[in-house]
């Protein structure tokens, strides 16, 4: 696969069978096991595996915009 739209529907396409997957688990789970308070349950794996569908998300489904970077001060480190 050479073409990058390609690749990105692709890992979207894999990212969004992650998220049906973590949705019947956790629809399956006791309600004592998702409390979601605990920042400690967190796989790094996992979120990767789930950001190139929240990407789309956020870019098509959403379709976030944003102007005003010309108001943001530039600071030199």
């Amino acid at each position: 696969m050479n073409n990058p739209q390609l690749q990105t529907l692709a890992s979207t396409i894999r990212s969004a069978g992650v998220v049906a997957e973590l949705y019947l688990k956790a629809s399956l789970a006791t309600p004592q096991t998702l409390t979601g308070w605990s920042l400690d349950d967190r796989d790094p794996q996992i979120i990767e595996k789930l950001m190139p569908f929240f990407a789309w998300v956020y870019q098509y489904y959403f379709r976030v915009q944003t102007d005003g970077w010309e108001h943001i001060p530039v600071q030199l480190c």
